[in-house]
């Protein structure tokens, strides 16, 4: 008898603020869309019985799938998007997939779902699923989710980009703000892979990196789940 898939749904909203006068651009979407996509709700469904993990995302609808990932890949978790129309596979570690679902509370079922993986696997591929279970536990990956909300909360009270990468120390090597690549990493703005071409939006961030972008943002760390 299958299970019903475990279904958590968040909505988390923005202040209310007066907007500036003008709103600009943050990446490729106009600060307005970001503010509408930002309202829409967060919501992971488990499903237990085929190790598939579904997030919805501010419109944006991800799958990981945990089962073998090509020839020589090995099993582990893969991520499969849309992104400008185009679906993408790409490879996830289960602490990359722990992170992103964590706001939900849902994270340990990923962590047993993989150590439930790495048992029935080849002694060196188990060793790496319960490696990557450990990283996640240890929040080596957080999510973005909340930095990417304190960030809008600050452009709508009208402060640039470049404040907050000059607080972050995120420079070029001239010493101007690189915006960039803090919206890049942050994932309010789409990376491209410059060896394969491929195309993603950042989803988690490494630790060391979110105290950064903590910094940035003058926020506690503890609030942004680090």
């Amino acid at each position: 008898m299958r299970h019903r898939p475990l279904v958590s749904t968040l909505t988390l909203e923005l202040p209310q603020r007066p907007r500036p006068e003008r709103t600009g651009r943050v990446g490729a979407l106009s600060l307005d869309e970001l503010l509408e996509r930002s309202a829409q709700p967060f919501e992971v469904a488990v499903d237990s019985d085929y190790a598939v993990v579904s997030v919805s995302d501010r419109g944006a609808e991800i799958r990981y799938e945990l089962g073998a990932r090509g020839v020589r890949g090995g099993a582990g978790w893969s991520e499969h998007s849309h992104v400008h129309g185009d679906m993408f596979e790409l490879r996830a570690s289960a602490a990359e997939v722990m992170a992103v679902v964590r706001e939900a509370e849902r994270d340990e079922q990923v962590a047993q779902l993989t150590l439930a993986a790495a048992e029935r696997c080849r002694p060196h591929v188990g060793r790496r699923l319960v490696d990557e279970v450990r990283r996640g536990r240890e929040l080596e990956r957080v999510s973005v989710r909340p930095f990417q909300l304190l960030i809008l909360e600050r452009l709508v009270a009208g402060e640039p980009i470049s404040v907050m990468c000059e607080r972050g120390r995120f420079l070029l090597a001239d010493g101007r703000p690189d915006t960039s690549w803090f919206l890049r990493r942050i994932g309010l703005s789409v990376s491209v892979c410059s060896r394969t071409g491929r195309r993603r939006w950042a989803r988690t961030l490494r630790y060391e990196l979110g105290a950064r972008y903590a910094v940035a943002l003058e926020a506690d760390p503890h609030e942004l789940g680090i």
